[in-house]
């Protein structure tokens, strides 16, 4: 009989980059060729339109966050919980008020939790964990006072993992990530202990240090057998703990401790990648039970995948190529970025700053996964606002509600695609195709004519832009007239927030460019306006071959 094993596969997103709005549907690996010359949207190319405040009011001076996720206790008590050194906050998720229910956090950390049984485990690399259940903050023991020798006949005795004695609490540094798995909590990021693992007693998630070998239920720590530190923990489809290290990754599989007074099977620590880490832990997201995107030590993002078949685990679907965009960048600035995953709008979105000199991200590149399952293109959304000071990514959750994305800067929780600005200061919207060869990209092209085929009720106005690889260049201005009578009537709620487009006719501008000749043809359509909405159905390109090299 032949017994089904988990493979696990990464796919590598790195097939190229659109630099263009998430809604434009090119073919199946049509970058950076262009096979069909009138560029189509699916849902239309939509004026990113800012973002909004979650609540009516403001946050005094003295709190300023920096992280937050979402709990739902044992009473199924929905609240936010939100960290604002050295306080840790309660918060209502709809109307915002919030309630003090910890302190005593000595020092900015980089917070990350996990929910727990009930409750929500918080971890910082700066201080002892804590443990919140409903509204009640324990600070968890810290270091852990081992009862039993970690190495003792019966203990944790299986090679490798018996050479590790107990620690001496003035080795033990402060864990920095986390994950709740096989019913235990799992810690690791320990600064002075960049390979070890402390892993909590089953359900009983805040013990560290009861490892009796004479109990079936132990806490245990263990020094993994490799040789970089952990970055980030994540729970694959329920039967793998994944450690992120900087430049490995690591499978964690099976019940029990690795030790001989425990039944089989024991958790074993399989090297699955030596040469692929991650970058951050705030750059691995889980896509459903089966699938972790991350932001790799290569500059990359790439899928881990779950599937069951009769393989052994390994990597597959590596490559060495990497975004065009992504080389001006260094790993120093991605640490600084966030990568979010959006369900409800099947989305991955990695938000990092623009430039090595800005400390948080205003721009984010996003793979549309739900229209494009196959697909390795991406847009890019830029330029949310020139000013740090004012959009200050620090964190992000899902509402459970409204499965709407939130995210949240120092001072402010804000939903996206929300109005039309943001404080007051309107968003310049930049969407630019895929470099255009037409299929020939050893003949000179000539354009005769860019017709502009849009929509919008308010009236607009774009700015269409070309460029060719030899430097000629030109711009032209795009009236939209407004067309405020759909076909199929006003879908509005708050016409300053939702506005109708549905039924809308289509109107066709046309114009010969400036400078149309060229091989390479990059085109870029600028929306600065932060009243007027457009919807922009198809880009139709007229050329003519007029030469070859």
């Amino acid at each position: 009989m032949v017994e089904a094993t988990q493979t696990l596969l990464i796919n590598d997103f790195s097939g190229g980059l659109i630099l263009r709005d998430a809604e434009i549907a090119l073919p199946l690996n049509e970058t950076p060729r262009a096979y069909n010359f009138e560029i189509v949207t699916q849902t239309g190319l939509q004026k990113i339109n800012g973002f909004e405040n979650l609540f009516e009011f403001s946050f005094p001076s003295h709190i300023s966050w920096d992280y937050v996720d979402v709990y739902t206790d044992d009473d199924l008590n929905y609240s936010i919980i939100g960290v604002s050194y050295p306080n840790i906050y309660l918060i209502n998720p709809v109307s915002g008020a919030y309630e003090l229910i910890g302190t005593g956090l000595h020092s900015i950390g980089e917070p990350i939790g996990v929910e727990a049984n009930g409750g929500y485990f918080l971890v910082d690399g700066a201080n002892a964990p804590r443990y919140i259940y409903k509204k009640t903050v324990t600070t968890v023991t810290w270091p852990p006072v081992y009862t039993n020798n970690n190495n003792a006949s019966g203990n944790l005795d299986e090679s490798p993992y018996a050479t590790a004695a107990n620690p001496v609490a003035s080795t033990v540094g402060f864990p920095s990530v986390v994950a709740f798995h096989a019913n235990r909590i799992w810690l690791g990021g320990d600064a002075s202990n960049p390979r070890r693992l402390y892993v909590s007693k089953i359900g009983n998630v805040s013990n560290f240090s009861s490892n009796n070998p004479l109990d079936f239920d132990i806490a245990f720590f263990v020094d993994m057998p490799v040789v970089r530190p952990t970055v980030a923990l994540k729970v694959l489809s329920n039967k793998n703990l994944i450690v992120y290290c900087d430049n490995q990754i690591v499978v964690v599989q099976g019940i029990n401790p690795p030790g001989t007074a425990y039944p089989q099977p024991h958790f074993s620590f399989e090297v699955l990648n030596s040469e692929l880490g991650c970058l951050s832990k705030y750059l691995v997201q889980a896509k459903g039970d089966n699938d972790h995107y991350f932001v790799s030590n290569q500059g990359r993002i790439f899928q881990l995948s779950s599937t069951d078949n009769f393989q052994d685990a390994k990597p597959f679907g590596l490559t060495h190529k990497i975004f065009p965009l992504l080389q001006q960048y260094d790993n120093e600035v991605f640490k600084r970025g966030r990568l979010i995953n959006f369900p409800l709008k099947g989305e991955l979105q990695f938000w990092f700053p623009s430039k090595t000199t800005k400390r948080y991200p205003d721009q984010a590149l996003v793979l549309s996964y739900g229209d494009q399952p196959s697909s390795e293109t991406w847009s890019l959304i830029k330029e949310f606002d020139k000013d740090e000071n004012i959009l200050k990514l620090r964190s992000f959750y899902l509402d459970r509600v409204t499965n709407e994305l939130v995210i949240v800067t120092d001072k402010a929780f804000l939903q996206i695609n929300k109005g039309f600005n943001f404080n007051g200061n309107p968003i310049k919207s930049i969407y630019q195709l895929a470099t255009l060869d037409f299929g020939q990209p050893n003949n000179t092209k000539q354009i005769t004519n860019i017709t502009v085929n849009a929509r919008s009720s308010s009236g607009t106005t774009v700015k269409v832009k070309h460029t060719w690889e030899n430097g000629a260049s030109g711009s032209e201005d795009v009236q939209i007239p407004a067309l405020p009578n759909s076909f199929w009537g006003e879908a509005e709620w708050g016409v300053d927030i939702w506005l109708s487009s549905a039924g809308l006719p289509i109107v066709s501008k046309k114009f010969t460019p400036a400078n149309p000749t060229g091989k390479y043809l990059k085109l870029f359509i600028e929306h600065t306006s932060d009243s007027e909405d457009l919807i922009i159905d198809s880009i139709v390109i007229d050329f003519q071959v007029i030469g070859k090299e």
